[in-house]
């Protein structure tokens, strides 16, 4: 390879790496006039959950906003984000800015460019397409579930990451992190962080099983149990999120599990609001397709 060569692929590879970091910037410029101008949605739940930040300040929260469901509460992780912003600045523009904005915005494209084991190009256009989708509205409107594909996304590189053929000390750690994001994800919004759990632990042991035809000849008792430590660990770094969860029911007679046993043994609907019908998923599927190519 010529002088000439490796000069003209240094230069396209400059260029690739400039119009990268002008196309990251554009919706960091869009979610930042959005938010800072004081054009965010500023609606019940919002102002609720700062006024309940505004009092964890004073007497630190073990439960979040409530759930959909009587009596059931999200994890207070969500209050004690917005309470560390409020520490800083009193004005929610700000504190939203600090605690969604930069880290949809700048960190998580800083840590997308810094992958080794995936094309630069393509994470910047899946994260471009994500954030002209929706992901503009996770990084300006504050509400609970918009901080949850933060912790999805660490789980998706950290999975990537970790070799499960091989399971050593790093691996180990690793697993108590997905543990602990796994839980964060539970916490901050139940309905999709239990999905997130089931798929985690069905990759999981379908990844272990595979392994283990690969090398049936060489499969041993250390094999297993060294799989079975990984997911013991994986389980106790999520058990220790709901730490919270268990002060509280101690500390209140357990209200939360009751509401939870009795919601799972009613023969009747205890939400009052009905989701959607499937067709209806359909339909606002493909519109929301339609609304990103401007149909």
């Amino acid at each position: 390879m010529t002088i000439k060569t490796l000069t003209k692929l240094a230069v396209n590879s400059r260029v690739q790496a400039l119009a990268i970091f002008l196309l990251l910037l554009l919706p960091f410029f869009i979610a930042s006039f959005v938010v800072l101008s004081g054009s965010l949605p500023f609606w019940y739940d919002p102002a609720r959950d700062f006024l309940l930040a505004w009092d964890n300040l004073s007497k630190v929260t073990l439960i979040g906003p409530v759930t959909g469901i009587p009596g059931i509460f999200y994890g207070p992780y969500w209050i004690w984000l917005i309470s560390m912003g409020l520490l800083i600045s009193k004005d929610p523009k700000i504190t939203v800015f600090l605690i969604q904005t930069i880290p949809y915005i700048l960190i998580l494209p800083g840590i997308f460019l810094l992958q080794k084991n995936f094309s630069r190009l393509s994470l910047a256009s899946v994260w471009l397409l994500f954030m002209f989708g929706t992901g503009i509205h996770y990084a300006t409107m504050p509400w609970n579930p918009h901080i949850a594909p933060i912790f999805l996304i660490f789980i998706f590189l950290l999975i990537a990451h970790i070799n499960l053929s091989a399971l050593h000390q790093r691996e180990y750690r690793s697993a108590v992190l997905l543990g602990v994001l796994l839980g964060l994800v539970v916490n901050v919004h139940i309905s999709f962080g239990v999905v997130a759990v089931l798929g985690t632990a069905i990759y999981l042991l379908t990844s272990f099983m595979t392994i283990d035809r690969k090398k049936r000849k060489k499969f041993t008792s250390e094999l297993f149990w060294s799989q079975a430590l990984f997911c013991l660990l994986t389980t106790l770094g999520l058990l220790v999120t709901f730490t919270p969860f268990f002060l509280f029911e101690i500390r209140h007679n357990f209200i939360q599990t009751k509401s939870l046993l009795a919601t799972l043994t009613a023969n009747h609907p205890v939400v009052g609001l009905k989701g959607l019908s499937h067709q209806e998923i359909i339909r606002q599927f493909f519109l929301s397709a339609t609304q990103f190519v401007g149909v």
